[in-house]
């Protein structure tokens, strides 16, 4: 039975579903995307209705030093 798994975050997703056998849609909901765009230089976009995993160390994601630091919230 072919699993898909919801709930957002599908640049985290596409990994575990990858890895499994019976792996099979990645859902691509619109804002948890654009978070990941924001956050990651190397973000995956789909090509002709596909995703490549990228094969790098972790979830091979580069995360954006400038854009993190934007988001951070300072502690007094």
């Amino acid at each position: 039975m072919p699993i898909a798994n919801g709930g957002g975050w599908p640049l985290f997703n596409m990994h575990l579903l990858a890895g499994m056998m019976n792996g099979w849609i990645v859902e691509w909901h619109l804002g948890m995307v654009a978070v990941g765009e924001t956050l990651f230089t190397d973000a995956p976009k789909p090509k002709d209705g596909f995703l490549e995993t990228p094969n790098r160390p972790g979830l091979g994601l580069t995360l954006d030093q400038n854009a993190f630091r934007d988001t951070r919230v300072a502690l007094e």
